[in-house]
């Protein structure tokens, strides 16, 4: 079952709590989405978790860093994000 787009808003504030906790250090992108999994009730479809991180990222908050060696993304707040993540 898909989410209504306001716990899609519920993933986003999820999201930028848990990078504010590890600012300025990026948090690897299966440790994130492994978070919102467990953190967010009731649980969300990862395709909610991965609309929830482009809306961010295309919002300029979140930005994601791909390992060149093993493909893997990190993601860190960016100072809008910081921003928008401090009254959470």
């Amino acid at each position: 079952m898909r989410l209504e787009m306001n716990e899609v808003n519920v993933i986003k504030r999820f999201i930028l709590r848990a990078l504010m906790a590890a600012y300025p250090t990026p948090l690897p992108g299966e440790a994130l989405d492994a978070a919102v999994r467990t953190g967010v009730n009731p649980r969300p479809l990862m395709s909610d978790v991965e609309l929830a991180k482009r809306d961010l990222e295309a919002r300029g908050m979140i930005v994601g860093t791909r390992d060149p060696v093993d493909d893997s993304v990190s993601w860190a707040l960016t100072p809008a994000g910081v921003i928008q993540a401090k009254p959470l």
